[in-house]
C-alpha cells in the first residue's frame, strides 16, 4: 500500500510540474515606448508586447551607451513589475521624472540621478540585467533626435532603428504613438508600427508643451493593445503528457497487481 501511495505522489508531482508555466526572460522588442515627454515634470509610457513576469525589473537610462558600457551623470530608473504578471498589451506610464517624486501606474519605481530629460539630443534605453551597470538584454530605445546626435550608438545592443528602437530626428519635446492598437494577430506584429515615426504625433515650442491642451499631452493614452487572434478552443486531442499519465497509471496498476500476487503466495506462519 505504501508503494502504491508513493507512485500516486510521484504521478501528482509530475502532473503539477508539466502544468506549471515557465518564467520567460524578456527579449529584445518585448517592450516598446508609446510616449515620451521632456517638458513639464517629464515622463514616458511603454507597452508590454509580451507578458512580463511578476517580480521582473527593467532599467531605463538616458546616459550615453558607448557600445560596451554606459557613461554616468544622468538618470537610472528602475521599474519593477510587482507581485502580479503584467500581461501583453498593457500600458505602463511613468511620470514626474523631473520633480523628485517619480511614479508609475503599474508596479513600483525608483530613480537614481539628476531627474529630467533633455529636450534635444536625448536618448532613453530600456534593458534588463543583474544590475543597472550590467545590461544583458536591450529591449528598446527612443531618441528625440538621432542616435549619433545623442552621443550614443546602437552597437552592442542588438537594437535596430525602425524595428525595435526609434529615432525622431527633430528634437521635439513631446511624442505619443497614435497608430493602431487592435489590428495585429500577434503582439510582436506591433513592433514595426510602434517604431515607425509616421505613427507618432509630436509637439515642440517654447514653454511646457505637455499640458497645453494640444495633442499630444500627458498623461498619454492608456488604451491597451490587443490582437485579432482567435482564442476559440478546438476539440481536445490526446497530448504527450496525457499519454505519459496513462502509461504511469498502467505501470502503477501492474506494480500493485504484482505485489498483491506475491503477497498471496507467502505461506502463513
Amino acid at each position: 500500500m505504501r508503494i502504491v501511495k508513493g507512485y500516486w505522489l510521484c504521478l501528482c508531482a509530475l502532473i503539477l510540474w508539466m502544468e506549471s508555466p515557465a518564467c520567460a526572460a524578456l527579449v529584445t522588442g518585448d517592450v516598446a515606448f508609446v510616449g515620451f515627454s521632456a517638458d513639464g515634470s517629464d515622463g514616458f509610457a511603454f507597452v508590454a508586447l509580451n507578458n512580463i513576469d511578476a517580480n521582473s525589473a527593467i532599467f531605463f537610462r538616458d546616459d550615453e551607451w558607448s557600445g560596451t558600457a554606459f557613461n554616468t551623470g544622468e538618470n537610472v530608473i528602475t521599474w519593477q513589475s510587482g507581485l502580479v504578471e503584467v500581461t501583453a498589451g498593457s500600458i505602463v506610464q511613468v511620470s514626474n521624472v523631473a520633480s523628485g517624486g517619480i511614479s508609475t501606474t503599474v508596479g513600483a519605481i525608483s530613480l537614481s540621478g539628476l531627474g529630467g530629460f533633455g529636450t534635444s539630443n536625448e536618448g532613453l534605453f530600456a534593458y534588463t540585467g543583474p544590475n543597472a551597470n550590467a545590461p544583458s538584454t536591450f529591449l528598446t530605445a527612443l531618441f528625440n533626435g538621432t542616435v549619433i546626435g545623442s552621443g550614443s550608438t546602437l552597437a552592442g545592443t542588438g537594437l535596430i532603428s525602425g524595428t525595435n528602437a526609434i529615432e525622431f530626428g527633430g528634437n521635439q519635446d513631446v511624442f505619443e504613438y497614435t497608430g493602431p492598437r487592435n489590428t495585429e494577430s500577434s503582439f510582436s506584429g506591433y513592433q514595426p508600427l510602434v517604431n515607425n515615426t509616421s505613427n507618432w504625433l509630436s509637439e515642440d515650442g517654447a514653454g511646457d508643451q505637455s499640458v497645453n491642451g494640444l495633442a499630444p499631452d500627458v498623461p498619454f493614452s492608456n488604451q491597451a493593445f490587443s490582437t485579432t487572434f482567435s482564442t476559440t478552443a478546438s476539440a481536445p486531442e490526446p497530448s504527450a503528457w496525457l499519454l505519459s499519465i496513462t502509461s504511469g497509471l498502467a505501470l502503477l496498476f501492474w506494480h500493485w497487481r504484482t505485489q498483491r500476487q506475491a503477497a498471496s503466495q507467502i505461506p502463513a506462519s
